[in-house]
């Protein structure tokens, strides 16, 4: 995780003597660095937690992981409201608190508690072994073929579990996610601003946006945090179907209240029903509050049902999600605002009902287990006894 957060920070201070060149170079490791980051968060959460506690860390972890949402739009709200342009020493400010935030958070990572050699049924091997510091064995050449490399094995597991059932299922709900993250944090935001009918407040309306959005994901991470132990005995598909829905509506009032060619251009034209603000913030608290209850959803699933091993499972999540993200913002600049809400929309009944089906047959497998280990243990009883008598 710490390795997966110094590109973070490297991105931030670019922006403090920002050059065209290192803007490039340094995105170019923010994805990488993201891609290790967010898979290792993934591992850390399943590994210090439970089938009883995991959804309420994943929960908790959303709302965290979403307060800089809330006060990096505040301070957007605030600071460029009636300004045209942004003043340097404004932008100094702005990225400088940025910066520190992020060497302190990535610093924090080094002393966030390892739970220790046996993580719910996985094993891990210690980082130096017994008799290290005496020379033993530390310092001999071992010739192994490139195959049995761990990261090799990483990655070919990961690639294998792709053609699973339950992982081709959830990746049409992975692809989901991405749309929808290009759409609420790209797509909606743009189409406020260039929406001439808000007149002056488009710059004001375009941060505050991104508060209520914060707002939703906060409010949707914390509830599902309290609620986690209910949730993981009644079934997570009606907290996913829930939040779609939600979604849904959002999409239909925005399709109503915003002009078509919104997304791409300043425009005067008419919309189905006059543009209203208090509609457009009540659709980005849906945007907020589903996106929480969908992302929660697919940690607890995939760190319960991938407990042994969830690194592959979290790589794939992520290696999808971010792959849709730039499929969206590819055609964002392209398609005008029904065909954006159409694929989004699209995506996001199909991503549902996949959710769904791959629960209810976990459900089913698990119940079959179970009902398997009752008929088991007679016979074993049985055997036993048998053994002891002889």
């Amino acid at each position: 995780m710490f390795l997966g957060g110094v590109p973070y920070c490297l991105f931030m201070a670019v922006f403090l003597r920002p050059y065209l060149g290192t803007l490039y170079a340094s995105s170019v490791l923010l994805g990488i660095g993201a891609a290790v980051l967010w898979t290792s968060q993934g591992v850390f959460l399943t590994i210090n937690s439970t089938d009883k506690t995991m959804s309420r860390n994943a929960g908790m972890f959303w709302a965290i992981l979403q307060l800089s949402n809330l006060w990096g739009n505040i301070f957007a709200t605030v600071q460029l409201t009636g300004q045209s342009s942004i003043d340097p020493d404004v932008r100094f400010k702005l990225f400088i608190g940025l910066l520190c935030v992020a060497i302190l958070g990535v610093a924090i990572l080094l002393i966030l508690r390892y739970p220790g050699k046996l993580d719910r049924g996985r094993v891990s091997e210690p980082l130096f072994k017994k008799g290290w510091w005496k020379g033993q064995n530390c310092c001999t050449p071992v010739k192994t073929n490139w195959k049995d490399w761990a990261w090799i094995k990483e990655i070919v597991s990961s690639f294998r579990l792709l053609r699973s059932r339950n992982i081709s299922l959830l990746a049409v709900t992975f692809a989901y996610t991405g749309f929808m993250l290009t759409f609420y944090s790209g797509v909606f935001g743009t189409a406020l601003h260039f929406t001439a009918a808000f007149g002056t407040e488009r710059n004001y309306l375009l941060g505050l946006s991104g508060v209520i959005v914060g707002l939703g994901e906060i409010s949707g991470g914390f509830l599902f945090g309290f609620l986690g132990s209910r949730i993981g005995r009644r079934g997570r598909a009606a907290i996913v179907l829930v939040g779609i829905s939600l979604q849904m509506i959002s999409y239909l009032l925005l399709f109503l209240i915003l002009p078509t060619d919104s997304p791409l251009m300043e425009t005067s034209k008419s919309s189905y029903v006059a543009p209203n603000k208090h509609v457009a913030m009540l659709c980005a608290y849906f945007l907020g509050f589903g996106d929480a209850s969908i992302n929660i959803q697919i940690y607890a699933l995939l760190g319960n049902m991938y407990a042994a091993d969830s690194a592959p499972a979290f790589a794939l999540f992520k290696f999808t999600q971010s792959f849709a993200a730039a499929v969206g913002f590819f055609y964002s600049s392209v398609l005008n605002l029904p065909a954006q809400l159409g694929i989004v929309a699209g995506t996001g009944i199909l991503g549902g009902l996949t959710f769904c089906l791959v629960e209810w047959l976990a459900n089913r497998d698990d119940k079959r287990t179970r009902q398997q280990k009752k008929v088991d243990a007679p016979n074993t009883t049985v055997l036993d006894s048998k053994s002891m008598q002889r």
